[in-house]
């Protein structure tokens, strides 16, 4: 289905967009207009396209590393000069160990590329966005951003309420500037990332959606779309459900 091109000049950043819910987003952002930088620590794919109406490229940085919320920008900075859309969507689901036998090094490395990535990325753009006058800020959280799941999900689920309360203050902070920020809280997405979590987990979830089925990247991007576009430009703070209902017979 062909879409308007009512992102036509912007510049957008997609993080974790080698494949799943960043590369649907970056994808559907570029066939939008926009100039889109894809990142992430795995190399381009190889069916990556070059963007339809707008510009996609892409960033190959490991977002582990402690310069690469500067890296990033500092590019975006030199290549396009502006930059009006952030979509931090890079994730890890963690280990799933139970709270009594929890590695520290899981609980590190989750919070460092779920809360405090996306937090330093979002500093770093700042200025950017501020230059733009409508910057868009979009974190990709969960259902697990509002409610608990199963057992030996403590981590990833303390994760993504932070990042819940990291939109919100930001929300708050950089509403003067033209700026809004949002969350999106996927339902059960079949993506790489859920693929390695086995035929249990989706059958289970699959189960627990009212609309029959799970759900696909693109349609995280659906949502993600609207929150960057102009109909969604005294939307702020919010955290748009993207699940099929899930959250709705789960209240």
């Amino acid at each position: 289905m062909g879409m308007s091109a009512d992102l036509a000049g912007l510049v957008a950043v997609v993080t974790g967009a080698a494949g799943g819910i960043g590369a649907a987003t970056a994808a559907q952002l570029a066939e939008r207009g926009a100039r889109v930088l894809a990142v992430d620590r795995k190399p381009a794919p190889e069916e990556m396209g070059t963007g339809g109406a707008g510009e996609l490229s892409f960033l190959q940085v490991d977002l582990m590393d402690e310069d690469a919320p500067d890296r990033i920008i500092d590019h975006v900075r030199a290549r396009f000069g502006a930059l009006d859309i952030l979509v931090n969507n890079a994730a890890l689901i963690g280990e799933g160990a139970s709270i009594e036998r929890f590695s520290l090094d899981d609980l590190r490395r989750t919070f460092e590329v779920n809360v405090i990535v996306p937090f330093r990325l979002c500093a770093a753009a700042t200025p950017l966005l501020k230059q733009s006058g409508q910057g868009r800020i979009v974190n990709v959280g969960s259902v697990n951003s509002i409610m608990a799941s199963k057992a030996g999900a403590s981590v990833y689920v303390a994760s993504k309420h932070a990042i819940a309360g990291l939109t919100k203050a930001l929300a708050a902070e950089l509403g003067p500037y033209g700026i809004t920020a949002n969350y999106v809280l996927p339902g059960p997405t079949l993506t790489p990332m859920s693929a390695a979590l086995g035929d249990a987990w989706r059958e289970h979830y699959a189960s627990r959606v009212p609309m029959g089925r799970l759900l696909e990247p693109d349609d995280i991007a659906g949502g993600i779309g609207f929150l960057v576009g102009a109909a969604a430009a005294m939307v702020n703070g919010h955290g748009l459900a993207v699940d099929g209902g899930m959250l709705a017979v789960l209240a």
